[in-house]
């Protein structure tokens, strides 16, 4: 791209205010004209199935809202060239409003200019507008691209043989300010009739006597400019299907402009004038374009104008120099001849992330897009109502209905009379003041809208559309409660009858969703019957399952759990007084949303339960739990209770130990709102018995062997096992620690045998194995049971043999028995 020079645009008439020109051709209304189309040109007015407009009238033919898409001057717009020649500053002698003396003016709107010799240097030659229109609802780029620059070269020319093909890049802040480069004799002209104009210019050398350069452009015979305009999605970048029409203005005998057709003369608008008409060649079989060419050199006049409707991603157009040399433009005009309906409004959401301790927490906000199209005056509308209606459980709150122009920060709420349906206030209503005024007219309507929850307002996650998870975990999403709709009425000029008189509704679209953040509230069901003995402690109580059940967040949301509960103010219960009071709890969320919840307790001298349990080492039960009643204020002294101490002898008289008492409150002073107690037993293995004498009687010794089967004893033998775990069994051992002698000393030698199932052992000095228990079972085991009084019978035996070398006497011997864990 070329260095950025400044450029000097000629003046042709200076009136109050910055006047920026392009010398143009005009003529005087006063001369006269030609009514009838250029020669070799059909006549539009007379071709079937065109729209001819009579500017005087109201137009009895409307085109839908759904065309009303116009591409106006904004604050949002900027401007992107891609492989220009050069883009200039428009410098220009001027006399700005209330200034006293002549002096140059700097515009910021700027010119960008593309140049065929530059053709091979850019693989792309095109300017982006940035947001130059919305189309329900969506923000839409423009991209004007360079097909083709078909000129003549002129070896003479300024510059380089070719002249330039601009495109005007308005600035926003200059949009209001007069100009000449139109100007007929008879009108001035705003400078935002150049917005999206392409063409020439011509001016004279900078009055600061700055570089001097000729800037005109002259156009020869058949010069081409071909170029087209491709629409976005401004947000997602892609390209975007639009309905629109296409507004020429300045058609006339300067150049001759080409678009693409496809033989519907429907779609196509002119004016009807009585001395001028626009004609038309179409293109060679199958018609694919048509050339447009007027009569005379008219400029900005209705009979210069032609209205095309189209509906595509990108608009195609051409224009042609038609003299020999001349200049030329062709001008984007935003009001059209054709009366357009109101566009359907489109609803666009906003997300309310506001937490529960912000002022606007759940209120609903969404954006309203009304646009409204650019008629001229005879054809606008005389009535006009927008009402939208939120969900019946939200009230609109007028007090923040605020309506703004799209694209700039104009306030328009004044515009309107707003108000809330007296009969609901999920409705509200915004009836236009004035709606033919240009103030109204042409305008896209940027309408912010809230409501806040009503007393109706009862979260229900099914109704509410309440997401759990996801992108939009904690939002309540809103879409087909929400609706705009517009009245409109369009009265005849001439009769004051009504001639259009219609409804249209909002369009859902991608972006409709209103989402509000929702943070659960947490809820519990009292207990029942809730009652606590005088001088409870409540401190030591635990709130969060004591008062509450199910405590619980009508989200049913992970993210705003747990739910605590505290006292409110830190207020404890009285337990000192008798009878029924208040509580009331705190309940909060984990995203600190608190609600109180009230509970009713009762403080009573009432009955307690205390449990007595009895345990082995193993927590093993070695008896059943025994259960004390008494009075929540009394004590008990279990040391002497009868009902615990049996147990506590039964247990002790079974081979278990007692432990020392190991509870919180003293054994003998035990509270009966302690709950419960516990006793605790070592279990032991023991002989629990042995018999004192074992008496085999007199036996005379005749050289024969003598035995004895059935000793006689009082005690029994009996072994108990109270172990926890008795599985490894036991062996009893018998030792004669003392021989059997006579008074005299002398022994009687192996003499005592003891019988386990067949097997016989003599009792020696030695430990000798005489009974096993492998069962593994706890209890008591009386040995001497099994014990029999006939010959291979169990039990402990004396025999002599006839061998044996007996004295006579009483013999007493004394046996040892011993119990061992384990298998011998």
């Amino acid at each position: 791209m070329r260095k950025k020079r400044k450029v000097q645009l000629g003046i042709l008439t200076v009136i109050t205010g910055v006047v920026i020109g392009v010398a143009y051709f005009t003529q005087n209304m006063n001369d006269k004209l030609m009514a009838a189309p250029p020669v070799g040109y059909s006549d539009f007015i007379t071709t079937p199935g065109v729209n001819a407009v009579d500017i005087n009238a109201t137009s009895k033919v409307e085109i839908s809202g759904d065309y009303a898409l116009k591409f106006r001057i904004s604050d949002k717009i900027t401007y992107e060239p891609i492989g220009a020649s050069k883009v200039e500053d428009i410098i220009s002698k001027n006399t700005l409003p209330g200034a006293k003396d002549p002096h140059n003016f700097r515009g910021k709107s700027q010119v960008i200019s593309f140049n065929p010799k530059d053709e091979a240097l850019y693989p792309e030659r095109a300017v982006w507008i940035r947001r130059a229109a919305i189309y329900k609802g969506r923000e839409v780029d423009i991209k004007m691209v360079i097909d083709k620059l078909t000129f003549k070269y002129l070896p003479d020319y300024p510059g380089g043989g070719y002249p330039d093909a601009n495109f005007f890049a308005l600035d926003v802040t200059e949009r209001n300010l007069y100009n000449g480069y139109l100007t007929a004799s008879d009108s001035p002209i705003l400078w935002e009739k150049a917005f999206l104009m392409m063409g020439g210019r011509s001016g004279s050398a900078n009055m600061n006597h700055e570089q001097s350069s000729n800037l005109s452009e002259s156009y020869t015979q058949g010069d081409t400019i071909s170029y087209h305009y491709e629409f976005y999605d401004s947000k997602t970048k892609l390209p975007l299907a639009v309905k629109g029409i296409w507004n020429y203005n300045n058609i006339n005998q300067a150049k001759q402009v080409k678009t693409d057709f496809d033989g519907d003369f429907s779609n196509i608008f002119v004016a009807t004038d009585a001395t001028v008409n626009l004609g038309y060649q179409l293109g060679s079989p199958p018609v694919e374009d048509i050339l447009i060419f007027g009569s005379q050199d008219i400029v900005d006049k209705s009979y210069t104008r032609l209205d095309k409707m189209f509906q595509e991603t990108k608009y195609t157009t051409a224009f042609s120099a038609a003299r020999k040399t001349t200049a030329m433009l062709v001008m984007y005009e935003t009001e059209s001849l054709a009366r357009i309906a109101p566009a359907n409004p489109v609803v666009i959401g906003s997300t309310n992330s506001q937490t529960h301790k912000d002022p606007n927490y759940l209120n609903m906000n969404y954006t309203i897009i009304q646009d409204v199209a650019d008629n001229r005056l005879i054809n606008r509308n005389n009535k006009f109502v927008l009402e939208t209606t939120v969900p019946d459980y939200y009230d609109i709150d007028v007090t923040k209905v605020k309506v703004s122009s799209y694209g700039n920060a104009d306030d328009l709420t004044n515009l309107f009379t707003i108000a809330v349906d007296p009969a609901n206030a999920s409705r509200l209503l915004l009836t236009a003041k004035d709606p033919t005024t240009n103030e109204f007219n042409g305008k896209v309507f940027d309408i912010k809208v809230s409501a806040k929850p009503n007393s109706t307002f009862n979260f229900d996650k099914v109704a509410y559309n309440y997401q759990t998870g996801g992108k939009d975990d904690g939002y309540m999403l809103f879409e087909q409660g929400l609706s705009a709709k517009v009245h409109y009425e369009v009265n005849d000029s001439v009769t004051g009858l009504v001639v259009h008189n219609k409804d249209i509704t909002s369009e859902i679209t991608d972006e409709s969703m209103v989402k509000v953040l929702y943070e659960g509230i947490p809820d519990g069901d009292p207990k029942k019957e809730l009652t606590f003995p005088r001088d409870t402690d409540f401190s030591k109580i635990d709130i969060q399952t004591a008062y509450l059940d199910n405590l619980r967040v009508d989200t049913e949301n992970a993210i705003d759990e747990p739910v605590t509960v505290t006292y409110k103010n830190g207020k404890l219960p009285d337990s000192s007084v008798l009878g029924p009071q208040k509580v009331t709890l705190i309940l909060t969320t984990a995203k600190e949303v608190s609600v109180e919840k009230e509970v009713t307790i009762t403080i009573t001298d009432i009955s307690a339960t205390l449990t007595v349990k009895f345990i082995g080492e193993l927590t093993n039960e070695l008896h059943v739990p025994i259960t004390l009643e008494g009075n929540t204020t009394d004590k008990v002294d279990l040391t002497i209770d009868k009902s615990v101490q049996t147990v506590v002898s039964d247990l002790v008289a079974k081979g278990y130990t007692k432990l020392p008492w190991d509870n919180a409150d003293a054994e003998n002073a035990t509270p009966y709102t302690a709950g419960t107690v516990i006793y605790k037993f070592q279990g032991n293995l023991a002989l629990d018995s042995v018999p004192a004498t074992l008496n085999f009687g007199k036996l005379t010794y005749d050289a024969k062997t003598k035995r004895v089967e059935n000793p006689i004893f009082k005690e029994k033998l009996v072994v108990s096992d109270t172990r926890a775990n008795p599985a490894q069994g036991w062996h009893l051992t018998a030792t004669l620690t003392s021989p059997m002698t006579n008074n005299k000393g002398q022994e009687l030698v192996n003499a005592l045998r003891y019988v386990e199932q067949g097997q016989e052992t003599i009792l020696d000095a030695n430990a000798q194995v005489i009974y096993a228990n492998n069962e593994g079972k706890d209890g008591k085991f009386a040995v001497s049971d099994s014990w029999g009084t006939a010959q291979g019978t169990d039990g402990i035996k004396l025999q002599m043999n006839s061998s044996d070398t007996v004295y006579t006497g009483d013999y007493i011997g004394t046996i040892t028995w011993k119990i061992m864990a384990g298998q011998p």
